[in-house]
């Protein structure tokens, strides 16, 4: 077992449940100080551990689409109410030369990347073909849908309150 959590970023008002950098940037570029998925080949590919695991999952790109799915949930903790959003994306990449992955490997951020995506790498950026959705979704959080969770929640409109407990 790994060492605890880190406890959630507190921005202003809004907590961020998770510690990951890019989203924490994401939401800074959004003007306020959730989880992604990559599917290649009918496979979830997760963070690579080895350098192997970059130069499997980069070099499948070439062949098909990488897909990423994220969810985002803002939750007003005072009431409990829940504005839930999900995003898909679709990264098509023409083949990578050997030097742009060991360039990736060399980085090491790579490794901190579901599915060993980083489509705003400088060795990945010149060899996307095209992207369908939101490069924000495809780097962890989806700014368009996050801002418009977050902008709902401000102004009270919508969500879902929590189902109380069942009887036991």
């Amino acid at each position: 077992m790994g060492p605890p959590a880190p406890p959630p970023a507190v921005l202003g008002r809004l907590i961020l449940g998770s510690s990951s950098p890019t989203r924490r940037s994401i939401l800074a570029s959004m003007g306020h100080p959730d989880p992604l998925v990559v599917v290649h080949g009918g496979r979830v590919l997760e963070k690579p551990t080895t350098a192997d695991d970059v130069r499997e999952y980069v070099a499948g790109y070439a062949t098909a689409p990488a897909v990423t799915i994220g969810a985002t949930v803002v939750t007003d903790v005072a009431t409990g109410r829940r504005w839930e959003g999900a995003d898909r994306a679709e990264v098509h990449l023409r083949p990578l030369p050997a030097a742009a992955i060991e360039a990736l490997i060399d980085d090491g951020a790579v490794f901190g990347c579901a599915g060993a995506l980083m489509v705003e790498h400088p060795a990945v950026a010149p060899h996307v073909e095209r992207l369908v959705g939101d490069e924000t979704a495809v780097r962890g959080l989806c700014a368009t849908t996050t801002r418009g969770l977050i902008d709902a929640a401000l102004r009270g409109e919508g969500g879902v309150l929590p189902s109380p407990p069942a009887a036991g």
